[in-house]
């Protein structure tokens, strides 16, 4: 056992209510409206990503807001990415693969027409 390294990794002055009220994960729903739902995962203030998880089985529009988007499909069997303006042809991304969508590709769609949830991450 390596408790002496334990030891120096955990941070001693959380308590447990700060623990549940900060740094458990807490979904919250920022949108539900038919088959769509967007629901924030919960990941602590100071970390550098945000991430949500959408459930759907249509498509949806999606804005990346000059900033990088990594997608992976976590339930469901596949969709397709694709982009309103042609920045890139139309692509299959299957249960659990993930896609990169780079900055400069300002807006895409996610397609599915059986329920489908989506773990998208970015940079705040």
């Amino acid at each position: 056992m390596h408790v002496d390294l334990g030891e120096k990794a955990i941070y001693t002055k959380y308590r447990t209510k700060f623990v549940q009220d900060n740094l458990v994960n807490k979904f919250e729903t920022l949108y539900s409206k038919n088959r769509v739902k967007i629901e924030k995962t919960g990941l602590y203030k100071t970390q550098p990503i945000e991430t949500l998880r959408y459930s759907f089985d249509e498509k949806i529009e999606l804005d990346n807001n000059g900033k990088f988007s990594m997608l992976n499909i976590v339930e469901g069997d596949k969709c397709i990415i694709s982009s309103p303006d042609n920045a890139f042809e139309p692509y299959e991304v299957h249960y659990g693969e993930t896609i990169i969508i780079p900055a400069n590709i300002c807006c895409f769609s996610v397609e599915s027409d059986s329920p489908t949830m989506l773990i998208r991450a970015f940079c705040r």
